[in-house]
């Protein structure tokens, strides 16, 4: 486990400087600045240090209470597009990734302005910032994802990853079956794909697994390990898988869009 050492030991001086976690969430609220679903505590700069942090306190429900959310009459459907959105734009778009979104760090409250769900995102220690090159490359894979390009597959894994085993990493990063490339997007994940993953895990690939996250970069690495608090917390709401994919793929294209437009403006 030497990569997961290597990780704590990059990261954790980052999550213990409370200085740095207030700037990343005041830049993470201007990036939704006009976004009304989504907010961060304001950051108290006058009684904040290195090792003390002071925020404003916000009253709302853990993502994970079903049953609060059910009192407060939110749509946990609804609730998990907006999730979906918020943190595929961080990576697709915005290339500045809070990479902890485990439940506790989400609460969910009324907006009282709007009256629907806001989600308010804490602990803000661990973020990754993805250099533009980095972030089309990976805009790029998911695109060939959901369209089943295996080429494209192969060697965007190989630009990203630097691994070989394209198969089993495309398997990693979206929790399904090779055999359903393509379709990710159209189908939600069934019962005979679920027998396929337990089996393959089975067959050894979990020590192969083990090999790929030793090799992968830093910023892969915490993606892939957003990517799994993510699908953990959708599946708790409810979400169908072919929703979650169908908001990588706006993202995406979105992110294609302003590249295109950034080159425009750029070269004329």
């Amino acid at each position: 486990l030497a990569w997961l050492i290597r990780e704590f030991k990059e990261n954790l001086p980052h999550e213990l400087n409370f200085i740095e976690e207030g700037l990343n969430s005041e830049r993470l609220a201007r990036n939704f600045r006009n976004e009304p679903s989504i907010g961060t505590p304001k950051i108290y700069w006058e009684y904040t240090n290195r090792k003390i942090l002071t925020m404003e306190y916000i009253n709302g429900v853990k993502l994970d209470n079903y049953a609060a959310l059910s009192m407060m009459d939110i749509d946990r459907s609804k609730l998990a597009d907006t999730l979906c959105e918020f943190f595929n734009k961080q990576i697709f778009r915005d290339g500045f990734v809070h990479c902890d979104p485990h439940p506790g760090n989400i609460l969910v409250r009324k907006n009282a302005q709007t009256g629907s769900h806001q989600i308010i995102l804490l602990d803000h220690g661990l973020y990754k910032v993805l250099d533009e090159e980095f972030r089309m490359n990976y805009v790029k894979l998911w695109m060939a994802l959901m369209g089943g390009d295996e080429e494209v597959i192969k060697t965007a894994v190989k630009k990203l990853g630097g691994v070989d085993s394209y198969k089993l990493f495309a398997s990693m990063m979206t929790a399904r079956s090779w055999d359903k490339r393509g379709s990710w997007d159209k189908s939600d994940l069934d019962e005979e794909e679920k027998l396929k993953i337990q089996r393959a895990m089975m067959q050894g690939k979990l020590s192969e697994m083990t090999v790929i996250l030793s090799r992968v970069p830093s910023s892969l690495l915490l993606i892939l390990k957003t990517n799994d608090l993510l699908r953990s917390i959708n599946n708790g709401l409810g979400a169908s898988s072919k929703k979650v994919y169908s908001s990588v793929v706006k993202e995406c294209l979105k992110a294609m869009e302003e590249e295109e437009a950034r080159i425009w403006a750029r070269d004329g």
